[in-house]
């Protein structure tokens, strides 16, 4: 739709790519974050995949962050994208 390739080029995701969003809430969640931290890495392996995480304020070491394929913040207001 025209809508999902807006919100894509937005967020520099290509429309063919899969998007993994994870969240624990607006506080995040120790138990998602740890395991991110253990298997981030793993899942943008894969050039096709894109992972959104909302981390909460307890940012959990081990982030692929420097990838243009992973994405996290502790707080996401714009989760219609």
């Amino acid at each position: 739709s025209k809508l999902k390739k807006a919100y894509r080029e937005q967020i520099g995701v290509p429309l063919d790519a899969k998007m993994i969003f994870v969240t624990g809430g607006s506080q995040g969640s120790d138990r998602l974050n740890n395991i991110m931290s253990n298997i981030g890495q793993k899942l943008i392996a894969k050039n096709n995949i894109f992972v959104f995480h909302q981390t909460g304020s307890n940012i959990p070491p081990n982030l692929p962050t420097k990838s243009k394929q992973y994405f996290s913040s502790e707080y996401l207001d714009d989760l219609y994208l």
